[in-house]
């Protein structure tokens, strides 16, 4: 790894979807040795996962547009634009938008739970974001389930 990582020259060269989100790779794990990952995301409301403990990273979100409330271990946040929200590694967490859709910056330290994101989502060029169906498919969710236990997430 170089001392100085460089971000692409546009983020849409590293825009994908994933399940109702339009996400922008800003920074990958495999860029910082796993010390960090950074997603910018575009967020369709229903789109949340659901509640879940991650074994390995702490995630920061960013609120940029929206309003988001989370849900923390036992406590209960409403973030809007501005708001920066901590869920450390160990702590059960899920969160709901509250406005249609939201815009967040994900920082996941250390980073390699980006890799998840990238395995599950396309290469995606459009700015419309999707109609979230009500299911994924069984093929989908095998998948999900996975990656899920293979990046140290359990969903309860």
């Amino acid at each position: 790894m170089s001392a100085v990582s460089f971000l692409p020259k546009t983020a849409r060269q590293r825009r994908r979807m994933y399940h109702g989100a339009i996400m922008n790779f800003r920074l990958l794990s495999s860029e910082t040795n796993n010390a960090i990952s950074i997603i910018d995301a575009l967020m369709t409301a229903g789109s949340e996962p659901a509640r879940h403990i991650h074994s390995h990273e702490d995630e920061t979100f960013t609120i940029h547009a929206g309003e988001v409330v989370f849900f923390i271990g036992d406590k209960t946040i409403t973030a809007q634009k501005g708001d920066i929200v901590f869920a450390p590694r160990g702590v059960a967490h899920h969160y709901k938008i509250r406005t249609s859709s939201c815009r967040l910056t994900m920082t996941m330290t250390p980073g390699n739970f980006d890799q998840y994101y990238w395995q599950l989502s396309f290469p995606y060029d459009g700015n419309e974001l999707p109609v979230l169906g009500a299911y994924h498919s069984d093929e989908e969710m095998n998948a999900m389930m996975y990656l899920v236990e293979n990046y140290g997430v359990e969903f309860i």
